[in-house]
């Protein structure tokens, strides 16, 4: 470690060669002044460990210099040590009130200097070392949570990039495949004209598995990447979103948007998608509710999304050990696009869930 650097400042050149003399000879690195401007200009080019000012000295005394340096961020942690021949309360009392951290009186003891000066200067530098261990600290977590963040985003578009080719390669290959054997089944069903009621209603039974299969794998596709979302965009989408959930889960689910098009591109209007998805997913899954509603509007510049219901609500504990609920997921997407979840709930009386979106927010998706 660097040996100590101390500026001395006094307007007596006995008083400041007899100082500099003893800190040196402790092993201190010194610089003098012998006036308050001096001092400053020392100060503003030297990397200082303490400073040991006097009071009483012409054009500045040692207070402003000292309330001029702890003015400055700067030099505002140096420690400053006054020395001075007063001994008044009322001296100590302003030394202190100008910012410094001693007092020591002239005549003074040469064991007393040293023991001040070592103290004051080794605990400025351990703070200051452990201050820049903790700005790199912060760097490196700081690093750290921006990698995190773009590993997250580019999972997130991977995964919605697979879902939406499977999805494509499901209705493709799959749902074709079934539509085709569906209007052959029926072709057949109808050439055979069976009068046996039991091949007639095993054939119907035939007709309603074709039929309930065609359906799932079309709500399958949906649930991965509904195509409406890339051809018509999220307003649409979501209105289909909002009409399919009620049909399927018989809770009426009220759609608003306060315009026909936000202008949202294609990875914030995903998110805001699943964002609903998941949330309406849960409603059915765990709110017991018969009415939700999601509204889609903007404020002081950001989106705002709501999905409230009537259900049954939340427990009452903390929402970040509300994981069940599937908050978690939600809280993903709205942190990787640098928003905010509020979520107001309790026992009885449903769950309101606010997310706040900034458009300038990220590339979740």
């Amino acid at each position: 470690m660097d040996s100590t650097a101390v500026l001395i400042v006094d307007d007596n050149s006995d008083n400041l060669v007899l100082l500099q003399s003893i800190l040196e000879q402790d092993g201190f690195r010194v610089w003098s002044a012998q006036s308050g401007p001096a001092a400053l200009e020392i100060v503003a080019r030297e990397t200082l460990d303490l400073i040991m000012l006097d009071v009483y000295m012409p054009v500045m005394d040692g207070y402003e210099v000292c309330r001029r340096l702890k003015a400055d961020p700067k030099t505002g942690d140096i420690p400053v040590i006054f020395v001075s021949a007063s001994d008044s309360q009322a001296d100590r009392i302003a030394a202190f009130d100008a910012g410094g951290v001693d007092y020591v009186g002239k005549p003074f003891f040469v064991g007393e200097v040293l023991g001040r000066a070592r103290a004051h200067a080794n605990l400025f530098r351990i703070r200051r070392h452990l201050e820049q261990r903790v700005a790199q600290r912060t760097r490196e977590l700081e690093a750290s949570e921006a990698h995190l963040r773009r590993l997250s985003e580019f999972l997130l578009r991977v995964r919605e990039e697979d879902r939406r080719r499977f999805a494509r390669e499901l209705h493709d290959e799959l749902g074709q495949s079934l539509t085709a054997l569906r209007i052959d089944f029926n072709a057949l069903t109808t050439s055979l004209s069976t009068r046996d009621p039991m091949i007639a209603e095993r054939l119907a039974t035939i007709d309603t598995m074709l039929n309930t299969t065609v359906d799932s794998v079309r709500r399958i596709c949906e649930d991965l990447r509904p195509g409406m979302l890339d051809d018509l965009g999220l307003e649409a989408a979501l209105a289909s979103y909002a009409r399919r959930f009620s049909r399927q889960f018989g809770i009426l689910c009220d759609l608003s948007l306060s315009c026909e098009d936000f202008g949202l591109d294609e990875p914030m209007s995903t998110a805001i998608f699943r964002i609903v998805q998941e949330a309406l997913t849960n409603i059915a899954r765990h709110a017991e509710a018969s009415h939700a509603m999601v509204a889609l509007d903007e404020r002081d510049g950001d989106l705002l999304v709501t999905i409230a219901d009537d259900g049954r609500g939340l427990p009452p504990e903390p929402t970040e050990t509300r994981q069940s609920f599937g908050i978690v997921g939600i809280r993903e997407r709205v942190s990787l696009l640098r928003g905010t979840v509020t979520i107001d709930s309790a026992p009885g009386r449903g769950t309101h869930i606010e997310v706040r979106l900034p458009r300038s927010g990220g590339g979740a998706a």
